[in-house]
């Protein structure tokens, strides 16, 4: 029996790519004639209509480097030329204003413009607001009574407002923006400077859910009168003050951060959900509270009017002195998530 092992097949082999060594030289090239005055200014903005070719330009790449050597990388170069003249051309010349090449740039985007809405009280008792907000800054008041809600927000799509149950003294009112807003367009991404602008009846009880998407929230609630409040950050920073009066609220950190300032007047009971932003919770000195907390990966951060009542550093409860015999009182229950929640004055 011979003792020879068997010698194994050769593996194919896969052709070099050219494609990111040729892009990226001429990307260096434009910018240098650009920086020096060779050429105009690049038209970044048109180019970026066009940013669907450089994915057929990426899968074309990786189809023929697939190939046998010397084809594949003689094939993957050719693809790169391809698309440094295709975005070359579109850079240096702006959008043809016709042939094939025009019509495979994306539509004209949507231009940002300001909707207002005013959703009046008539003889509604209690309200329920939601607000969708969106990735503008955006910032909530108490208005004049006029209206349940009222502003003015900037969108590419459109302004939602929805309204329902006005027959038995509870209104329902949904604010946000039409259906359509995520853009898979660069061009749509950029902020334009504006903000929401919206204020709600402070004559009602308002059970009230603020989104806050991925744009800065500011709300001052103090000059309303809440029946329920719920915060979701989104991936933005919701920062909120508080009015008096006996009211459950609840938090979502979701990827954002939210502070929030309580009042020093009444019992609520807070439930907050760390997600994997932090909360930030400004307990006014003299106010009882109590803290109930489940850490996961987060953590729970007491300052010293807090003594631990039970439990360990993973489960357990925070009180301050007086918390036991307080008529008025706070009952903060958290599950600290990812993030970081602080109760702190």
């Amino acid at each position: 029996m011979s003792d020879e092992k068997p010698i194994p097949a050769a593996k194919p082999r896969s052709s070099r790519s050219l494609f990111a060594p040729i892009v990226l030289i001429a990307a260096g090239v434009f910018f240098l004639l650009d920086n020096t005055g060779v050429i105009g200014g690049l038209d970044w903005r048109t180019a970026l209509a066009y940013w669907p070719l450089a994915l057929i330009f990426l899968g074309l790449n990786v189809l023929v480097v697939q190939l046998r050597p010397p084809l594949g990388t003689l094939l993957s170069g050719l693809v790169a030329v391809a698309a440094v003249a295709v975005f070359g051309f579109v850079m240096l010349r702006g959008a043809p204003a016709e042939g094939p090449l025009r019509g495979l740039a994306l539509p004209a985007p949507r231009e940002m413009r300001a909707e207002s809405f005013s959703i009046p009280a008539g003889a509604a008792e209690t309200a329920a607001v939601t607000l969708e907000l969106g990735n503008l800054p955006a910032n909530v008041a108490a208005g004049d009574g006029t209206a349940i809600a009222a502003g003015t927000i900037w969108t590419r799509t459109g302004l939602r407002t929805d309204t329902s149950g006005e027959g038995d003294g509870h209104v329902e009112v949904e604010v946000g923006e039409a259906r359509g807003g995520l853009t898979l367009d660069p061009r749509e991404w950029a902020t334009t400077g504006q903000s929401w602008e919206i204020a709600l009846s402070p004559d009602l009880p308002i059970n009230l859910t603020i989104d806050a998407g991925n744009g800065p929230t500011t709300a001052d609630l103090t000059g309303l009168r809440l029946s329920e409040l719920s915060i979701d950050a989104g991936n933005g920073q919701a920062t909120a003050a508080l009015p008096a009066g006996d009211y459950d609220v609840r938090l979502d950190g979701g990827n954002g951060h939210i502070a929030l300032a309580l009042p020093a007047a009444g019992s609520r009971t807070v439930r907050v959900d760390g997600g994997n932003g932090g909360i930030t919770l400004s307990l006014p000195a003299g106010v009882a509270a109590r803290v109930e907390y489940e850490e996961d990966n987060g953590a729970v951060v007491v300052d010293d009017r807090f003594t631990r009542v039970s439990g360990d550093n993973d489960e357990g409860a925070y009180e301050t002195d007086d918390y036991a015999t307080a008529g008025e009182r706070v009952l903060v229950v958290v599950d600290s998530g990812n993030g970081a929640v602080r109760i702190e004055e």
